[in-house]
C-alpha cells in the first residue's frame, strides 16, 4: 500500500482548487476581523463563525481571472500584480487580488505599499490646487524647465517641454516640470503634504514633505492599492470619501450576532468624510476622463469595453519596474498596480499592463449592470 500511487481523483482535485479563488479577500478579512471584531485567526478557525461580507463575486473573479492570465504579463513569471476594488458611496470592498500566486500566509500585494509615481498627482497637486486655488480645465499651466534648489524635473520624453498649456492638458499628459512648479510656486509644499496626510489620510512618511515625492510620487515608502482606491473615492463621490470595509457582520455558531468593537460599528464605517467640494470633484472627473478619451492621454488603454464613461490616471516608477492604473466608474473605484519581483524583465508603465489589465478587470466587473 505504501508503493501505491495515491490516484487523486482530478474531479475532486478541481473542485478543491476552486477554493483558493477567493484566498487574497479571505485574507482581507481575517485582518478585519481581527482590527474590527478582537477575532484572532484561532478564535476564526476553531469558532464556528459565519462572516457575511461585501464581497462581489463576479468583480472577485475578474480580479482573479486576470490575475492567472499569464498573456497580461508578458508570461515573465517574475512579475506581480496587487488589485483593490471599492465602492465610493459606502466603502464596501468589492474585490482584492493579492498576487499571481498568492497563497494564506504570503505577502498580500493588494496591501503591500509601492511608489505611486504619477497616479499620485491628482491627490497632492491638481485635485488641491483645484480646491484651493480656484483652478479649472481651462487655467493656463506653464511647462517649461525650471530648477528649485537644485532639482530639476524632466517630463516622459526628457527635453520636451510644452510652453502654456490648459490645465486639463497637463493632466491628460502627465506633465511633470508643470506639476512640480504648481506645487511649489502655487499650491505649497506644506499646504500639499497637510492635505495628503490630514483630509486623504494616506499614510505618507515625513521625508515624503518634498517636491519630488507629492509632484512625482517617488515617495519614501509608498502607498498601497486600497490606499489610493480610497483616496479616489473622493473623486466618483462627488467629494466625499469612504471608510473601507470588508465584514458586514459576524454570527456565532450559536446563533448570535458578534459586536464589533468600540468605535468600529457599521454606522461608523459607513460615515463618509468631505474631502473636495463637489465642484473640485467635477472638474478632476472631466479632466481624469480625458487621460482615457483624448489621443494624446497617457491611459486610453483603460477604455472599458462597453465603452461606459470612465475616468483615471496613470503612474510609473522612475526605472519602469512597477506601474499603477487608478480610475473609475460612478460606482466602483478600480487600482491595479504590476511591478516587477527580483528578476522581473517587464518595462512597465501605467499607460501599458496596468491601463489594460484596469479595463479587463472592471469591464468584467460591471458586466451586464447598468
Amino acid at each position: 500500500y505504501q508503493k501505491k500511487p495515491l490516484g487523486v481523483n482530478i474531479k475532486f482535485k478541481q473542485m478543491y482548487l476552486k477554493q483558493h479563488y477567493f484566498d487574497s479577500f479571505r485574507d482581507y478579512v481575517q485582518r478585519e476581523a481581527r482590527d474590527r471584531y478582537g477575532l484572532t485567526y484561532s478564535d476564526l478557525n476553531n469558532g464556528g463563525y459565519k462572516i457575511y461580507t461585501t464581497m462581489d463575486k463576479q468583480a472577485q473573479l475578474a480580479v482573479e481571472n486576470a490575475m492567472r492570465n499569464d498573456s497580461f504579463f508578458e508570461h515573465d513569471k517574475k512579475v506581480n500584480i496587487g488589485v483593490t476594488l471599492l465602492n465610493p458611496s459606502n466603502g464596501q470592498l468589492v474585490a482584492l487580488g493579492g498576487g499571481r500566486n498568492f497563497s494564506p500566509g504570503s505577502y498580500n500585494w493588494a496591501l503591500q505599499k509601492k511608489p505611486p509615481g504619477s497616479s499620485i498627482k491628482p491627490l497632492t497637486v491638481f485635485g488641491p490646487i483645484v480646491e484651493f486655488k480656484n483652478y479649472n480645465e481651462y487655467t493656463m499651466v506653464l511647462d517649461k524647465r525650471f530648477y528649485y534648489k537644485g532639482w530639476s524635473p524632466n517630463n516622459y520624453v526628457k527635453g520636451m517641454f510644452y510652453g502654456n498649456v490648459p490645465l486639463k492638458e497637463v493632466v491628460y499628459r502627465s506633465l511633470n516640470a508643470a506639476t512640480a512648479r504648481m506645487l511649489i510656486y502655487d499650491l505649497g509644499i506644506a499646504k500639499s503634504y497637510a492635505f495628503a496626510t490630514k483630509s486623504l489620510e494616506l499614510p505618507l512618511s515625513p521625508k515624503d514633505e518634498v517636491p519630488a515625492a507629492l509632484a512625482l510620487g517617488g515617495l519614501t515608502e509608498g502607498l498601497n492599492t486600497l490606499n489610493m482606491a480610497r483616496a479616489y473615492s473622493a473623486f466618483a463621490n462627488e467629494g466625499m470619501m469612504p471608510n473601507p470595509y470588508a465584514i458586514l457582520k459576524i454570527v456565532d455558531q450559536n446563533g448570535q450576532v458578534i459586536n464589533p468593537l468600540s468605535g468600529k460599528e457599521l454606522s461608523k464605517m459607513e460615515t463618509l468624510k468631505r474631502v473636495f467640494s463637489k465642484r473640485t470633484s467635477f472638474y478632476m472627473t472631466r479632466m481624469l476622463q480625458e487621460v482615457i478619451t483624448n489621443p494624446n492621454g497617457t491611459g486610453h488603454k483603460a477604455k472599458l469595453y462597453d465603452s461606459r464613461p470612465v475616468a483615471g490616471k496613470t503612474g510609473t516608477n522612475q526605472k519602469a519596474n512597477s506601474g499603477w492604473f487608478v480610475g473609475f466608474t460612478p460606482d466602483l473605484v478600480g487600482a491595479v498596480l504590476v511591478f516587477n519581483e527580483p528578476g522581473g524583465k517587464l518595462q512597465i508603465t501605467g499607460g501599458n499592463y496596468p491601463a489594460k489589465i484596469f479595463s479587463y478587470i472592471m469591464s468584467l466587473a460591471l458586466k451586464g449592470k447598468p
